[in-house]
């Protein structure tokens, strides 16, 4: 009898904790470009709705070294931060080999549902849950979200947690988001296009706006000159 009634109980709890996963969806994570100029995009696609709490997300951004790019995290807008909170990781963008990297990583206690009502994740569907601008590239830059020797070897590859359980599902954008400076138009060639869009915003103050060059703050005759030693280039 009481052996009977120990496996019953065990039973019982593998299937509670069965069920208890099955109830999280799992995600994916991708990297697009944003309708802002030289703007990063990441976003999530759970496989069902989901509204509680996302307990720990982590990501790695990596692009090439040479490119002389940076992420501005100043800038960094992210979805529902009274929920989980995204910040970059504290060794900074690391450079290993011919490429740099930059992890970010979310915590969060409060359900979606409670911390930003009406703005539950719908099942296979794209939500955006953080933008950040590139600055400072010098030439074209190929952005990914992808885990590869270095991201495994560091702890830093693509992970999430929902409710405390693992969720981690694929990283499903393919293709790199190509960044080139003065580029502002995204159409990817540097041109008088881009030099109408320059001439409006000169004067002007901004953060992490793709016109302000040199990340000061302001559009000025220094981001002309920067515009002037990219004119021409490509990046398709």
């Amino acid at each position: 009898m009481h052996r009977s009634f120990r496996s019953c109980a065990i039973a019982s709890s593998l299937l509670f904790c069965a069920l208890s996963v099955s109830a999280q969806p799992l995600v994916d994570i991708g990297l697009f470009p944003s309708s802002t100029p030289n703007t990063l995009e990441v976003r999530v696609r759970p496989d069902a709705s989901f509204n509680l709490v996302v307990s720990e997300i982590t990501f790695t951004i990596r692009w090439e070294n040479s490119s002389g790019a940076s992420l501005n995290t100043a800038a960094l807008a992210q979805f529902c931060q009274g929920g989980f909170s995204i910040a970059p990781s504290g060794d900074g963008q690391v450079v290993n080999g011919s490429f740099r990297y930059y992890t970010f990583s979310g915590f969060g206690f409060a359900q979606i549902a409670s911390a930003c009502p009406g703005q539950a994740w719908a099942a296979n569907t794209e939500r955006v849950i953080m933008t950040i601008p590139v600055t400072g590239a010098t030439g074209c830059a190929n952005f990914t979200i992808g885990n590869d020797a270095y991201t495994t070897a560091n702890n830093k590859n693509f992970y999430m947690s929902l409710n405390g359980l693992e969720r981690t599902d694929a990283i499903y954008s393919t293709v790199p988001v190509k960044v080139a400076p003065g580029d502002f138009n995204n159409s990817g060639q540097v041109n008088v296009s881009d030099f109408g869009i320059l001439v409006n915003a000169f004067g002007t103050s901004c953060t992490g706006c793709a016109t302000d060059m040199n990340s000061s703050g302001q559009v000025n005759v220094t981001d002309f000159g920067l515009f002037v030693n990219v004119f021409g280039n490509v990046c398709l």
